[in-house]
């Protein structure tokens, strides 16, 4: 389902759709409420810096933070992942992830949800600086769906027109 159709259902719907995603994630051995710690290595700010991107270009990262977009393309996506410090663009393949991370990505989680990530820092053909997705792990689950507005790192909605 898309977050556009996500958006037409009732706030109890979706609470009860985000609760079935929670419980298949458990069922898979993998309770996100139970992840303790999750080590970063990078703020958004320092990840997407260019004047540190020759340096950085290449080498392994972690990061955390909360599922801002996404834009699934088969057997890629692009989405972006936002901290205190801004957002960063990430790109989970299947073929980097594996099958069984791939599709929890794309199938269990939701705009809201905290995700760490551990891969390593590229320029797209766009130019835009991002992380190349190895591993994956969902720290949160967000069972509210975020309002409508600006959401920042969090999780405070922002109405565009009063900022």
């Amino acid at each position: 389902m898309s977050e556009q159709e996500e958006r037409q259902e009732s706030p109890d719907e979706l609470y009860q759709q985000r609760l079935r995603k929670l419980n298949a994630l458990r069922e898979q051995g993998l309770d996100p409420f139970e992840v303790e710690r999750f080590e970063r290595t990078v703020t958004a700010a320092q990840a997407t810096d260019e004047a540190r991107f020759s340096a950085q270009e290449n080498q392994s990262v972690s990061f955390a933070g909360r599922l801002v977009a996404r834009r699934n393309m088969g057997k890629a996506a692009f989405a972006h992942l936002a901290d205190e410090s801004g957002r960063v663009q990430i790109y989970v393949r299947l073929n980097d992830v594996g099958e069984a991370s791939y599709e929890r990505f794309k199938e269990l989680t939701d705009l809201g949800d905290f995700l760490g990530i551990k891969g390593y820092i590229f320029r797209t053909k766009t130019g835009e600086i991002s992380i190349h997705v190895q591993e994956l792990t969902v720290l949160a689950k967000a069972l509210r769906v975020p309002p409508f507005g600006k959401l920042d790192a969090e999780g405070q909605v922002h109405n565009a027109l009063a900022d």
